[in-house]
């Protein structure tokens, strides 16, 4: 709940420096948003860093991230995700900043973002006053990669836009700064070119949220019918960055560690759900919409994985971007069901295999199922005896070997590989290693699935979620028809750095 602000270090000092006329939830008028007509320049009177923006020119990494428990969702009703009118033109804003520096409320500024924040130490100001310059940077990269999410034309009616970070909301509602209908507002909150956000606990987080706010602002500037899977899907994925030494950001990567550390929680959330048994297939994950959505964060973390899968397999990445090109609801769906459609028992297998194996930082090139089977030149001529090499840094692959129903097979490895460079390189034989363990299974025990085209079962993973375990050598019989996928039990984040031969043989006894 926010504080009421005489319990404040302010007392009963507060001006009414700026007031902004916002529409409720369900009405259709958006708001208008004046401009700052003053240079671009830090208010605290030092000029800005003056570099162009771009994903290669955001401010560098704070020294540390602060460990959190799990992300948090926004808050975002049915009302605000409806089709909206295009954005007016830019009206004028005065900002009295002396006004609200005495209020306690400092302003920081850049070409994309005017950022309002309350009860900023000394030791914060550089973080805050490199929030308006990544925003610039993410910018840069958003229209870059996604030129029709925002064309120049809406660049210039719709930037900057201004953001509120907000440790004590009652102040942005006592100066006019926050609708009070918003006031108990637990996490973030678009509307118009304008948001705000209750600040986090972790510098990571709070970027992230400013930026999945910032998101809704830029798909809101022009009409649209998108589901609400895909707008906070969207936000989720291009609100996820990193930052180099050398003050270079990335955007739209798979979280690692760190951003667990930092407060990204869908992950975790993610991996619970799948050991509960509540697993969604790609057309479930569809089936959120503003009915059920809010205000579960399980319905974020499912969008957020739903959109990066499309936007990295290689049958949907391409046409996945084009979605932002198809505004109304029947192009939107027309669209998406032409590309789930492609190969679409493999992508069924493919996104099963990616939510029970996700982990941080997982390696998405290697971790897909390889579905093509050796070259006609390479395999074995069909009869009792076939073998096959399995290359150590990568996940499934088709051996080409079919196996019939009832038939017992016995299935034979040799090899010496090394797992990894860092800290120190695992050698490891197809028993695998004893002393570490994935799931708990020897880490690189040679593993093997029976890929069944015709799987009819609610997961639709195909047989490539019950993993058999072969080792050195394994009897065993085929319950129904089928092909054999093997691969070496990793971690996997851990894929790309394998090394060494793995031959496997599968004989009829």
């Amino acid at each position: 709940m926010p504080v009421l602000l005489e319990g404040t270090r302010f007392g009963w000092k507060i001006a009414w420096v700026v007031l902004i006329c916002l529409p409720g939830c369900g009405e259709q008028q958006r708001p208008e948003r004046p401009a700052v007509s003053q240079p671009l320049e830090r208010v605290d009177g030092h000029p800005s860093e003056g570099r162009e923006a771009g994903w290669e020119s955001a401010p560098p990494r704070p020294d540390a991230l602060e460990a959190s428990s799990g992300g948090q969702e926004s808050n975002h009703s049915s009302a605000e995700q409806v089709p909206v009118p295009p954005l007016a033109s830019v009206p004028e804003r005065n900002v009295d900043e002396q006004a609200l520096r005495e209020i306690g409320i400092e302003v920081f500024r850049s070409r994309s973002l005017i950022l309002l924040v309350d009860q900023v130490s000394p030791e914060e100001r550089i973080e805050f006053a490199q929030l308006p310059h990544l925003v610039d940077a993410w910018i840069e990269w958003l229209a870059g990669a996604y030129p029709e999410l925002l064309r120049q034309a809406e660049r210039e009616t719709l930037l900057p836009l201004t953001g509120h970070v907000m440790r004590e909301p009652a102040l942005f509602v006592q100066a006019g700064l926050l609708p009070e209908e918003l006031a108990d507002l637990n996490h973030g909150k678009d509307r118009g070119r304008d948001f705000w956000l209750v600040d986090q606990p972790t510098h990571y987080y709070r970027r992230h949220l400013l930026l999945h706010e910032a998101l809704h602002c830029v798909m809101n500037a022009r009409p649209h019918q998108w589901p609400v899977w895909y707008l906070e899907g969207m936000a989720e994925r291009m609100a996820i960055h990193e930052r180099d030494g050398a003050g270079r950001t990335a955007f739209a990567m798979m979280p690692d560690k760190l951003h667990v550390e930092g407060g990204f929680g869908r992950i975790g959330l993610l991996r619970e759900e799948v050991r509960a048994g509540r697993f969604r297939t790609l057309t479930d994950v569809q089936k959120l919409d503003f009915g059920n959505f809010y205000p579960h964060k399980t319905s974020y973390a499912w969008s957020w994985a739903f959109c990066y899968f499309l936007s990295r397999h290689p049958a949907t990445a391409e046409d996945f971007t084009t979605l932002t090109s198809a505004r109304q609801s029947r192009d939107f769906h027309s669209r998406l069901k032409q590309l789930l459609s492609r190969e679409s028992s493999r992508l069924e297998a493919d996104w099963a295999v990616f939510l029970n194996n996700l982990v941080p930082g997982y390696d998405f090139e290697n971790s897909r199922i390889h579905w093509n089977a050796p070259d006609a030149d390479d395999a074995e001529p069909p009869g009792t005896t076939r073998d096959f090499s399995v290359q150590v840094n990568r996940h499934w692959q088709n051996s080409g070997i079919s196996v019939t129903a009832g038939t017992r097979y016995r299935i034979s490895a040799e090899g010496h590989y090394v797992l990894g460079v860092d800290p120190l390189p695992w050698e490891s034989e197809p028993q695998g290693v004893s002393l570490a363990y994935v799931s708990g299974r020897p880490r690189g025990e040679l593993q093997m699935v029976l890929y069944q085209p015709g799987d009819s079962s609610p997961a639709r993973d195909f047989g490539f979620t019950t993993v058999i375990p072969v080792g050195r050598q394994r009897e065993w019989q085929a319950p129904t028809d089928g092909t054999l996928f093997f691969r070496i039990n990793e971690i996997p984040s851990e894929w790309g750095d394998n090394t060494g031969p793995l031959r496997v043989r599968v004989m009829q006894p």
